[in-house]
């Protein structure tokens, strides 16, 4: 008995502490939401880590690897036990790896785009705008990435074939299903008219202009959309 009441003496205690805690919950190797997005500051940092997963080998080497090993572009000498071996065949794996990282990493990027767009207020200053216009090109730039691996071409019945999901906001349990070939486009063209009104009236220093999205990266985007789409008036 007098054991037991000596346990309640030390457990009653622990138990009003725990409960009287304020426990901080905020992440301690990055910023909340509420924090990245409150400012023009913010927000650039964030666009700078969509241009960053970009530039990881999960998009950029698979990429490549996706878009041109099966073309007469690439000869490969040998064998390998990557992968990227059977996208050179024409013997594409269901479960690959490399395709998984591409589309998780693209989807990674289009979801903090779109947190950049719906969390920025525009009109406030040029720089802002084109902030909200680099992330319509980025997005731009990734799904007219997607469409070309994993849909048809768009002179191949694009209103029937699958195109894209076009995940078009920040919540994370949004998910859309595939939407055509043609909606695919339409969703890119969209994209790039509003990226390139957003960023016509700012432009960076020389000396990081080819590093960013910009309004003539944008039209080269643009024109190479229309050509694939066969309207040659367009693309010129």
């Amino acid at each position: 008995m007098i054991m037991n009441n000596k346990i309640a003496y030390i457990i009653i205690p622990i138990l009003f502490l725990i409960g009287s805690c304020d426990i901080e919950r905020e992440p301690y190797t990055a910023f909340s939401d509420d924090q990245v997005f409150r400012d023009i500051e913010g927000l650039e940092a964030a666009t700078l880590g969509a241009y960053d997963l970009i530039k990881l080998n999960s998009f950029s080497r698979n990429f490549h690897r996706a878009a041109e090993f099966g073309s007469d572009d690439v000869s490969l000498s040998g064998t390998t036990t990557s992968p990227l071996f059977f996208s050179y065949n024409y013997r594409h794996l269901q479960n690959d790896g490399q395709s998984n990282a591409l589309w998780e990493t693209c989807y990674r990027t289009i979801v903090t785009c779109n947190k950049i767009i719906e969390n920025a207020v525009r009109g406030q200053n040029d720089r802002m705008d084109h902030i909200v216009g680099e992330n319509y090109f980025i997005r731009a730039f990734l799904y007219f990435s997607l469409v070309n691996i994993w849909g048809r071409p768009y002179n191949q019945d694009p209103h029937n074939n699958l195109g894209m999901p076009l995940k078009l906001s920040g919540d994370i349990h949004d998910l859309p299903p595939r939407s055509t070939v043609a909606e695919t486009y339409e969703q890119i063209e969209k994209d790039l008219l509003e990226s390139i009104e957003l960023m016509s009236n700012y432009i960076r220093p020389s000396q990081e202009y080819n590093q960013f999205g910009s309004v003539d990266a944008a039209n080269a985007l643009l024109a190479r959309l229309y050509l694939y789409m066969e309207e040659n008036e367009k693309a010129l």
